[in-house]
């Protein structure tokens, strides 16, 4: 059996190498956090096997786990990676069954396509001028975001994402799930237009596992508060990824096989 993760950071990994091989980095301030991160083909690699997908690895190793999650990725990029990494694998794997676990990222990411890095990114919208910052090829296209786009073009956005990737599998009966770290419900909760309280609201119906977040799970089952399961830019320690993947192994056991 094949189990094809995608997400954004929490499912990369972000920051839990760094957590393992930098010395004092959960002490670290989140600015010289993010300078004292280290990207290379190697801890790439290293890294996405520190967050659930490892525990999964270890707990299940006659199921073949692959992890495809990208640091900052929004929910377009998540559903493009889910996509093409399944039609890939089920070309090269036709009679193996494929269990597709997608982790779904913020409202406020949108993609474009970087002429630094020649692939495609996500740009956070509430950070704008940070994005600036870091691409500033893509003036013109912050100043556009600036004139033209709102939380319900965002939030269209994502929730349109998350229904046809949900409508894909369920088209070809293939087994999937989506969850979110974060309470999605709750971040939410000051929506005022109607048609996006009805997206949410569809879209809440197909969260059955952690539907407060897992972020919210670990928190609960260790009995920690938020400040000391979190690494300086706010990505959950390693060590609690533990009960993430005990739960979708179960949820998983359950419910397709």
């Amino acid at each position: 059996m094949i189990v094809i993760c995608v997400g954004d950071s929490y499912t990369d990994g972000t920051e839990l190498w760094e957590e393992q091989n930098v010395p004092g980095y959960c002490l670290m301030t989140p600015d010289i956090a993010r300078s004292s991160m280290v990207y290379n083909p190697t801890t790439d690699v290293l890294r996405k096997d520190l967050t659930y997908t490892g525990f999964m690895k270890e707990m299940r190793t006659d199921w073949s786990i692959h992890n495809f999650g990208k640091g900052g990725a929004s929910q377009q990029m998540i559903t493009e990676n889910m996509f093409n990494n399944f039609v890939r694998i089920r070309m090269e794997y036709p009679n193996e069954k494929i269990i597709c676990v997608t982790q779904d990222t913020f409202r406020n990411r949108m993609t474009f396509c970087s002429s630094q890095k020649y692939q495609l990114e996500g740009l956070n919208v509430d950070k704008i001028d940070i994005h600036m910052n870091n691409y500033p090829e893509t003036s013109e296209l912050v100043s556009y975001i600036k004139k033209f786009i709102d939380e319900e073009t965002l939030a269209t956005q994502f929730y349109s994402q998350a229904f046809i990737i949900r409508d894909f599998f369920k088209k070809l009966n293939i087994s999937f799930l989506n969850f979110s770290f974060y309470n999605h419900a709750y971040t939410y909760r000051f929506d005022m237009s109607e048609k996006i309280r009805a997206m949410k609201s569809e879209y809440m119906k197909t969260v059955d596992i952690f539907p407060m977040g897992a972020l919210q799970r670990a928190y609960d089952y260790y009995r920690i508060k938020e400040k000391d399961a979190v690494l300086p830019s706010w990505h959950l320690k390693g060590q609690y990824h533990e009960i993430i993947a005990n739960d979708l192994i179960e949820y998983v056991e359950d419910k397709f096989l």
